[in-house]
């Protein structure tokens, strides 16, 4: 009697602990370039949705969908969104990181850096015809690495050349 006692006591315990779901992980590839973005789980709410990247000879700029513009911002002012190149041998460096606004005024783009305390209509001085956020990783993109963007202990984007 006294096993079947500490079976019921011990699945008692175990059932009334909180469930903690599984890693979720999306992917996307955007011509060359794979993207895996990694959460801790369904109860993480990815801060933003990658729409592209586009690659040029002096920079990486990935344009974004933020769920709040100005908790992005934050979060790369403060540190907590940090960006790193890596390769196949392990080795990894960090790569400054920057969140852009771009806002679409009388037919132009204007972009400037995030700055949450000027608006679309500020920069156009009238009301903008669109606006849109982009990263901008200021270093070419090195052969042979990836580039990870990580909001730890959260969330991961990691982009891989093909």
């Amino acid at each position: 009697m006294k096993p079947i006692t500490l079976t019921l006591l011990l699945l008692t315990v175990v059932l009334t602990l909180p469930l903690r779901g599984e890693q979720v992980e999306r992917e996307q590839t955007f011509g060359t370039i794979h993207l895996v973005e990694l959460h801790e789980s369904e109860a993480v709410t990815p801060l933003f949705a990658v729409t592209g990247i586009e690659i040029t000879a002096e920079a990486v700029l990935i344009p974004i969908t933020p769920r709040d513009p100005a908790q992005v911002a934050a979060r790369v002012a403060t540190g907590q969104m940090t960006a790193q190149w890596s390769d196949a041998s392990g080795a990894s460096a960090p790569v400054p990181l920057q969140f852009w606004r771009k806002c679409r005024c009388q037919g132009q783009w204007v972009s400037s850096g995030f700055d949450v305390l000027r608006s679309c209509a500020d920069l156009c001085g009238t009301v903008p015809e669109g606006e849109e956020f982009f990263f901008r990783v200021m270093a070419p993109w090195p052969p042979g690495t990836d580039l990870a963007i990580g909001f730890e202990p959260d969330s991961l984007w990691l982009f891989e050349g093909r």
